[in-house]
């Protein structure tokens, strides 16, 4: 799925909303868009998980009321089915891990069920696909067969050097389905070539927190920066979504007291120096988040712009992050098939005529 538009003027809006400069002056941005414009702000922003999260914005500025009503019927749309999905949700996630905490599983809440409550003061508006959970290896098993217990099939897949195949149930309440992911690493041996090193000392350093869902354990807010990043370059050149940048921008924004110098020798360290100087660049040009002098060149610039409207980098962009001949060759051929698929199936793609597009797939992550 790309989740792409075809209006520079749409994204444009919608990037405003989550700048750390954001002012009243946004109401006047949506007041001027043309109808097709709309249109795609809309598809866009829910394609990419941030739709609901406007709305919140706009309260938290106390401009919701005086924004375009076209908006605020979309936004008290999608609001409503958020609520309703949230809680759901939460049902699914208190069940699993009172389950584990019975059998002494000490789990990790990681992504989107934990930084919803963590970062947004409306959890619900933060879409999240399924419950991703980092328990230790030696307890993977017990817990698979836990999940399994309580009606969780293994999805088609292979373990990885992070997670195992998906573990879904289709029973829930409303006939509608709950998926657990279970992860073994925080951080993957490698991307795009790119050998990785894992974090140190997350368990140590997890905090608790009481939410909708009940108590449960996450990774301290260095670590959620640093697992950020890596989540970020993971999709950076397949499938990126707004979303996650935007989880990582409202966590710099709000967690001002971590020391922006270490996670940057952090992420240094683990290997990501380059992609973390061209990300913290676009960061400081795109949402005015000052993060230091970082790569805000012209040419960087235009890659982040193309991965905003497009929904991942251009093809072969992956190229200059690899490390051997080898994981670029793998690159390239990657590269080759995202691109040939793009052509025809992308929803802008030359080829493919508005009779044969399909729908937009908003599911969330």
């Amino acid at each position: 799925m790309f989740y792409s538009s075809s209006s520079q003027e749409a994204v444009n809006v919608v990037l405003h909303v989550f700048s750390n400069n954001v002012d009243t002056s946004i109401v006047q941005e949506f007041e001027v868009l043309p109808n097709a414009s709309r249109v795609d702000c809309i598809d866009y922003a829910d394609a990419n998980g941030v739709l609901g999260l406007i709305g919140e914005r706009l309260r938290g500025l106390n401009i919701f009321d005086a924004s375009p009503l076209w908006l605020r019927e979309v936004l008290k749309t999608k609001a409503r089915e958020a609520k309703k999905q949230y809680a759901s949700e939460c049902d699914n996630r208190r069940e699993v891990l009172l389950a584990l905490n019975r059998a002494g599983i000490s789990c990790l809440v990681l992504k989107g069920a934990a930084l919803g409550h963590i970062l947004y003061t409306e959890p619900e508006m933060r879409p999240t696909r399924d419950l991703d959970l980092m328990v230790s290896s030696p307890d993977l098993d017990a817990t698979r067969t836990i999940l399994e217990g309580l009606g969780f099939l293994a999805l088609d897949g292979v373990k990885t050097g992070q997670h195992i195949p998906r573990l879904q149930r289709t029973a829930c309440r409303g006939g509608s389905s709950f998926a657990v992911d279970l992860h073994h690493r925080l951080v993957p041996s490698e991307i795009y070539g790119i050998p990785l090193l894992e974090l140190d000392s997350f368990w140590e350093n997890s905090v608790i927190h009481n939410g909708p869902f009940g108590q449960y354990m996450t990774l301290g807010r260095l670590d959620h920066l640093l697992h950020l990043h890596l989540h970020l370059f993971h999709h950076i050149f397949y499938n990126f979504r707004l979303m996650h940048l935007v989880d990582l921008v409202t966590a710099f924004c709000k967690w001002t007291n971590v020391d922006l110098k270490l996670v940057a020798r952090e992420l240094d360290r683990i290997g990501l120096a380059q992609f973390r100087q061209d990300l913290w660049g676009w960061i400081t040009a795109f949402f005015g988040v000052p993060l230091g002098d970082n790569h805000s060149d012209r040419q960087t610039l235009g890659v982040g712009t193309w991965l905003l409207q497009h929904g991942s980098l251009p093809p072969f962009g992956g190229l200059r992050y690899a490390r051997s001949l080898r994981a670029c060759l793998n690159n390239a051929a990657y590269e080759c098939r995202r691109c040939f698929y793009w052509w025809f199936y992308a929803p802008n793609g030359r080829l493919m005529s508005k009779r044969r597009r399909p729908k937009k797939n908003v599911e969330s992550q």
